[in-house]
């Protein structure tokens, strides 16, 4: 596909219901939440693994652990958007099972992923700004690319 804007790019929540591939991914409901100013960069970043021998003084790296980071997305802040309310329910699930989430741009690339909501701020600012709520996601899971067909 073509490079392209981020304009008419979506997110939304599912459920808890486990989701490993494509198949049970896209089989979950979604909520689209409403008002995105903007989804923050998500997927994965390798830690350093490092082993230094006494005898050459060489530090040798090696991939580590793999981790997909945070996510933080920016809303224009609306109670009584569905998914903005999904996204407060799921701050208040004090569970351990992580939500499912879909990322959809305009050009058809669906990106999935799995993850906790840990964070929604409200920011009244000032007197010509729009009220907004910034929503951080824990992201627990590999993010699952789908280009567009």
């Amino acid at each position: 596909m073509p490079v392209n804007t981020a304009a008419g790019a979506t997110f939304a929540i599912g459920t808890k219901a486990p989701a490993t591939d494509a198949t049970t991914y896209a089989a979950d409901t979604y909520t689209i939440v409403g008002e995105v100013e903007s989804i923050g960069e998500f997927g994965d970043e390798v830690s350093a693994a490092t082993f230094t021998a006494l005898a050459d003084r060489r530090v040798r790296k090696f991939k580590g652990t793999y981790d997909a980071g945070g996510l933080s997305l920016t809303v224009a802040f609306d109670s009584s958007d569905a998914g903005q309310t999904a996204l407060a329910a799921a701050l208040a699930d004090e569970g351990s099972v992580d939500y499912n989430f879909k990322i959809t741009f305009e050009d058809g690339d669906v990106f999935y992923l799995s993850g906790k909501v840990m964070s929604r701020r409200i920011s009244a600012g000032s007197a010509d700004e729009i009220v907004k709520a910034t929503i951080n996601i824990a992201i627990g899971t590999k993010v699952l690319e789908i280009p567009a067909v």
